[in-house]
């Protein structure tokens, strides 16, 4: 996320989990050796020969906060502008990200998160990252690709920053932590597409469990998933804790993503739910579910133990046959962790998002380099 006038709430001492977004320091990428222990499909790359190198996005530049491809079609992405305090430009591509071209300019505070649903490329919405204050939080919404917009509110009891982004087909799942709460817990609204909004929080509980740091939050249109850590006084007191609801809220059962006999707490999934990361509670291990949490995967990578569960930030994640990564998010595409890495790229452009063709793998990575959106063929 590129950095620009806004509260302290949202400045890099505040990092957003899970949102798409820059990673504003060094990018560090890995090339991986092997997929699934067999040669990258040649199917990566969409028809055509590959750029060679960085090339720089036409027909867009300046403050770039975010950037976001759908899933499918693959051609379909997103870009928000930081013009000054009080106004947003909304760019589109259609072309795999070639060429861009602006659809919108919003005039409200600073909407610093950008969020895209998986299940339609139409469907967007501007967030603010925080809200100071108790009070008003209003995010704006659009179902038609950026060109109109409405604004949607909720009223909450505490200062909050957005914790986790996550859909239920086309309601907008959005999970705050409570800022200034003495008692830890978390909000957690459903913001339908027709507009609304609904807490389905209890003063910060769900139910009566307790989520300090909401990080793996999902819904099919039935139920609604949420996977977190309850923060103890140090890290080895931290706690995994989840919570399932299939009354949109009214009632709440615990739940936990399981391995064995280990609890396991997810770094970072992909925005449909369906490809989770996540590391063991002895923080030995780290496994890699494609099935919304249903089985997994260990995945063992060199200093699996480092991982701090308090952590607001995922420290990797991986994606596609290619690459092992720092970064704020994973991206809707193919997944897997490998151990043999036969080079490392560093750089100090902004890595901002993934691309996939449409057969789900890695199509092109999406960086910011001053005011240039730059692509690089995976």
């Amino acid at each position: 996320m590129r950095s620009s006038p806004r509260s302290s709430r949202s400045d890099p001492s505040h990092p957003l989990p899970f949102i798409g977004g820059a990673l504003s320091v060094l990018v560090v990428v890995a090339l991986v050796a092997l997929f699934n222990g067999h040669a990258a499909p040649s199917g990566a790359q969409a028809a055509g020969a590959k750029a060679a190198g960085w090339q720089t996005a036409q027909g867009i530049s300046g403050a770039i906060l975010q950037v976001a491809f759908a899933p499918s079609p693959p051609t379909r992405g997103y870009a928000s502008v930081f013009l000054d305090k009080s106004s947003i430009a909304v760019y589109r591509t259609t072309d795999e990200g070639v060429h861009w071209g602006q659809v919108a300019t919003l005039t409200t505070p600073l909407l610093d998160v950008l969020a895209l649903n998986p299940a339609n490329p139409q469907d967007l919405a501007l967030l603010p990252s925080a809200l100071p204050a108790a009070g008003t939080y209003t995010l704006q919404r659009s179902r038609d690709g950026g060109k109109t917009w409405v604004a949607a509110s909720v009223t909450l009891a505490d200062a909050a920053s957005v914790a986790a982004i996550g859909w239920a087909k086309d309601a907008l799942l959005v999970a705050f932590s409570r800022d200034d709460a003495t008692d830890g817990g978390s909000h957690l609204v459903a913001f339908a597409a027709q507009g609304g909004a609904t807490v389905l929080d209890n003063a910060g509980r769900l139910g009566t469990i307790r989520i300090d740091q909401i990080r793996y939050l999902h819904g099919d249109g039935t139920t609604i998933t949420v996977v977190g850590v309850t923060q103890g006084s140090t890290a080895d007191a931290t706690a995994v804790a989840g919570a399932r609801t299939s009354t949109n809220g009214a009632t709440w059962v615990p739940y936990a993503f399981t391995q064995g006999n280990e609890s396991l707490l997810p770094l970072g999934a992909t925005r449909d739910g369906q490809t989770v990361l996540s590391i063991g509670s002895r923080r030995h291990t780290v496994y890699l579910s494609r099935n919304a949490g249903q089985s997994w995967h260990a995945e063992h990578v060199r200093n699996a133990s480092a991982f701090d569960l308090t952590a607001a930030r995922p420290l990797i994640a991986a994606d596609g046959a290619y690459f092992l990564k720092l970064t704020s998010d994973l991206e809707p595409g193919q997944y897997s962790l490998q151990s043999g890495i036969r080079g490392r790229y560093t750089g100090t452009k902004d890595l901002s998002a993934l691309s996939y063709d449409g057969a789900g793998h890695l199509h092109r990575l999406w960086a910011t380099d001053g005011d240039a959106l730059m692509w690089q063929d995976a």
